[in-house]
């Protein structure tokens, strides 16, 4: 049996070769999240900056992110 990362990855793969949409959910830990960021942004929120960038320079024509506001307990991503 592949693992969940492996069957995500087979799935975009995919998805790329046809030019189809690969939605999925993502979950992470605040502490993954400063981890992550740690050395490379001062903040977390630059990393979703970065992220934001990245895809408009990728030529994203719309990337939208709901931030579960007020509570902030999830970050949503919609494709």
């Amino acid at each position: 049996m592949k693992p969940a990362v492996t069957k995500l990855a087979d799935r975009i793969r995919t998805a790329a070769e046809s030019g189809d949409i690969v939605q999925t959910e993502l979950s992470t830990s605040q502490r993954i999240i400063a981890r992550v960021t740690d050395g490379i942004y001062r903040e977390p929120w630059a990393a979703f900056r970065e992220l934001i960038a990245n895809a408009y320079d990728a030529d994203a024509s719309r990337v939208v992110i709901s931030s579960g506001a007020p509570d902030f307990k999830q970050i949503t991503v919609p494709v």
